[in-house]
């Protein structure tokens, strides 16, 4: 099953960093419901932080956690599925458990 699922902020262009921060979020035995609240209140932090010397954060925030929280759940069902081939079943039925 998959233990964690990593979140990178998106936020480069905006910050001008040389590197994005990055929250490991666990998503074992938790529900859908938890693990999209836990991604999303990781890339609040992680976008919060990457962004916090630019005088524009405020206005960049939003746009980097819907980005972030994206490629977090498009890394996450890509884990999901390969996890469900290589184990042999449904990648859709594994995903709404």
């Amino acid at each position: 099953m998959i233990r964690v699922a990593t979140i990178a902020a998106a936020a480069l262009a905006f910050a001008g960093a040389a590197q994005a921060e990055s929250i490991t979020v666990s998503v074992a035995g938790k529900s859908p419901a938890q693990v999209q609240k836990a991604i999303v209140l990781a890339a609040q932090n992680v976008c919060a932080s990457t962004l916090s010397p630019s005088p524009l954060r405020y206005y960049a925030i939003p746009s980097c956690v819907e980005e972030t929280v994206a490629q977090a759940q498009a890394q996450l069902n890509k884990a999901v599925a390969s996890n469900a081939s290589v184990h042999g079943r449904d990648a859709a039925a594994v995903a709404t458990r």
